[in-house]
Parts: C-alpha cells; structure tokens; sequence
C-alpha cells in the first residue's frame, strides 16, 4: 500500500484505511510511523490526539495516555499496547509493512 509522503503535515495525523483497518499515519522529526488509529485503552481515535512534547509518542485525547510511536507500548501500566507497523519512505510514496497471515491481520 502506498501514498505520496507529500500528504503529512509534520505533527499532524492522516487517517489511512488499509487491509480493513484504520491507521494513523505520523510525521515527526524521526521519520514517518503509523499506528492503529485506535487507543487500546478505551477505544477513542489515537488520530484525534497530539504528539508528545519529545514527539516519540502519540497521547490519547480522552485520558492522556501516551503511545511510544516505535513500540506501541503505553507510558502508563494500564493502557496496553497499540499495534504499530513499519513505513518506508521510497520515491514514489509510503510503504506500509504489514504481515499476512491465514486468519487475517
């Protein structure tokens, strides 16, 4: 799946729906990440919250969870994990990593 990386606004999510899921696409000044566009915790969109202050992490809007946009891990003990997958800038657009197996992803 690819699209023109020319659509990210630095610490600005884009929603991306892809192999049934929606994702939350991320520029910050480490690269480009994406993240399920769904908080582990609670469900609320990821996409609607804001970058960290270091901007390694995307913060839930409705609790303030922080996601570690690498890991997916929560900063806090009780939030879960959210599901990360591996971009790829290339000449022609965003790559997104994506495993396939028998019973989906």
């Amino acid at each position: 799946m690819s699209f023109p990386a020319s659509q990210l606004e630095e610490k600005a999510g884009e929603i991306v729906y892809a192999a049934g899921r929606k994702l939350c696409f991320l520029r910050t000044p480490d690269g480009i990440f994406a993240i399920e566009d769904r908080c582990p915790h609670n469900g609320f969109p990821l996409s609607q919250g804001k970058l960290s202050e270091d901007g390694k992490s995307i913060v839930c809007p409705m609790h303030r969870y922080q996601y570690n946009l690498k890991t997916g891990k929560c900063s806090h003990g009780s939030g879960g994990a959210a599901r990360v997958f591996p971009v790829e800038e290339r000449e022609g657009g965003l790559y997104l990593g994506v495993e396939e197996t028998i019973w989906g992803w």
